[in-house]
């Protein structure tokens, strides 16, 4: 009969081997034995020395015995958490025994008697005489009684908790309370909003004089009465301040005609002259040195006023048209060209903001932006492509341009243009300039790209910007990469004169990038400079001038 099969002691069969059994196949039945025990009792690696009771413990266990016992309580200091329960004692006990929360209950029940005063734990009140407290408690020095005197006279640096700021009650007052609430006489630090008694109007004394005074009193002799006069200025005749209303503006961005309106005394005239164009890259071989165009210069911006009677009833304005970019180059190691001049805005023959000048060609030594136009014909002696300095801008003189120093950015100006932006004449760097800025007048365009004379591809720089800050540059970003054209300058809130156009980029495997056009008044950026086989970049053209005529 085939031998029985098996893998743990509770799958043999107890009636086997049968009596009819071949007696060859004992072995087998012994190796079964043998091979269930051992899987059975895997872990068994010793004499098991429990005894059949033992054993029988573990009966009905689902898990592990030492993870079960890890989670009982210590007897010497359990951590015991939830809700642990325990048999309440009987009232009255006083032993090692657990409290639980019924026992305590039940004992704040009691009444204690102490000698001279009663402690009701059940109402939470506690009945004893001023007296018997006298009589029972001393302080510490054990005298007693000046713990309860009505009048208690204390020594030493006592202290007590600090009231509130503002407390107004029987509340005893330490020093900190007096310090934080009360300001010095000498040099007091106000801090929130304090109040002042309002001095009468015209008084002139030490008094503090409160909001109330100034807003009441201080202008009061000076200014016409405000009700009414919302949106009016006051002018004043040298004696008497009186309101006045702005009755007329005209504005040109073309040539025209001002119009005197009736009834008018003052005309205030405001001119823009157009901005320079900038002038174009030159084409050139390979380890030449080649610059790109200077940025134009801005033009610049003149106010006048004049009594309206002394004006004819019209007057011709005339508005400068920008100046135009110098022409990309087409033939091979050829100069680049230089930028035109903004034209000049006049009002008659009275009042003339200049023009900016156009900028400088580029060539195989230089790339000069043109300087700013002046607000008097007395201005920088400077045009596109020279080198010179002209004045800074701030008072007659339009800045100029300056190729003498790295980087060579055009010249901030305030009421004068700013002057675009210049090369620096090393071979070796040929690093470009942005635009000048201006506070009035129109912003300078930036230098186009160069390459130099060991083929090293130079960027071209951003326009000037119209600000208050001075300095050079934020206005139209320079061309990036090759043949990158600079982006055209910008108006400015608040502002008539715009921002000036930004260089283009160089052209070493393409056409070289146009200068970006100027805004009003702004001059125009460089064009980038190139390889033989490719064009140079073409100059930005300068922004239109501008007239605005205001009367009152």
């Amino acid at each position: 009969m085939t031998v029985e099969s098996a893998t743990y002691i509770n799958q043999l069969d107890a009636t086997k081997p049968g009596a009819t059994d071949l007696k060859s196949e004992g072995d087998d039945h012994l190796r079964l034995l043998k091979s269930t025990v051992k899987a059975s009792f895997p872990n068994v690696t010793g004499a098991v020395s429990a005894t059949h009771t033992e054993l029988g413990y573990v009966a009905g266990v689902t898990s592990a015995l030492q993870t079960q016992l890890n989670a009982k309580a210590p007897l010497a200091s359990p951590a015991l958490t939830g809700t642990p329960t325990a048999p309440t004692a009987a009232a009255g006990t006083n032993t090692t025994q657990l409290a639980t929360t019924a026992h305590v209950l039940a004992e704040r029940t009691n009444t204690a008697t102490l000698t001279n005063k009663t402690f009701d734990l059940a109402n939470n009140t506690f009945a004893a005489t001023s007296a018997q407290l006298a009589a029972s408690l001393t302080d510490e020095t054990g005298t007693g009684a000046l713990l309860f005197a009505n009048s208690p006279a204390l020594t030493g640096t006592p202290t007590a908790p600090t009231a509130s700021p503002g407390t107004n009650s029987t509340q005893l007052a330490t020093t900190a309370f007096v310090a934080a609430g009360f300001a010095p006489l000498a040099s007091p630090a106000f801090t929130g909003t304090p109040t002042a008694p309002t001095a009468s109007t015209g008084t002139s004394s030490t008094q503090v004089a409160t909001t109330a005074f100034v807003a009441g009193t201080a202008f009061a002799a000076v200014l016409p009465a405000q009700t009414g006069n919302a949106g009016k200025f006051v002018t004043t005749d040298g004696t008497t301040a009186s309101w006045q209303t702005i009755r007329d503006v005209q504005e040109f961005s073309a040539n025209g005609t001002w119009t005197k309106p009736a009834g008018v005394t003052v005309v205030m005239v405001e001119l823009w002259g157009g901005g320079g164009g900038g002038g174009s890259g030159r084409r050139g071989a390979a380890t030449t040195t080649r610059f790109g165009g200077g940025g134009g210069g801005g033009g610049g911006k003149i106010t006048r006023l004049y009594l309206a009677s002394a004006l004819s009833s019209t007057v011709s304005v005339t508005t400068g048209t920008g100046g135009g970019g110098g022409t990309a180059v087409t033939a091979d190691s050829t100069n680049g060209n230089n930028g035109t001049s903004g034209g000049n805005t006049t009002f008659g023959a009275l009042a003339t903001a200049r023009g900016g000048y156009g900028g400088g060609a580029g060539t195989s030594t230089v790339g000069d932006g043109g300087s700013g136009g002046g607000i008097e014909a007395a201005r920088a002696i400077a045009i596109g492509g020279t080198a010179v300095y002209g004045g800074q801008g701030f008072g007659e003189y339009g800045a100029s341009a300056n190729s003498t120093s790295a980087s060579s950015p055009g010249y901030s100006a305030q009421d004068g243009g700013g002057s675009g932006g210049s090369h620096n004449t090393t071979t070796t760097d040929c690093s470009a300039g942005a635009g000048g800025t201006s506070a009035n007048g129109g912003a300078g365009g930036g230098a186009g790209g160069s390459i130099s004379v060991s083929n090293i591809e130079v960027n071209a720089a951003a326009g000037g910007a119209v600000t208050d800050l001075g300095g050079s540059g934020g206005g139209g970003a320079a061309g990036g990469g090759q043949g990158g054209a600079g982006t055209a300058g910008a108006s400015v809130s608040g502002k008539v004169s715009g921002s000036g156009g930004g260089g283009g980029s160089y052209g070493s495997s393409a056409a070289a990038g146009a200068g970006g056009a100027g805004a009003t008044s702004a001059g125009g950026g460089g064009g980038g400079a190139s390889l033989n086989g490719f064009n140079s970049g073409a100059g930005g053209n300068g922004g239109n001038g501008y007239a605005r005529i205001t009367c009152w």
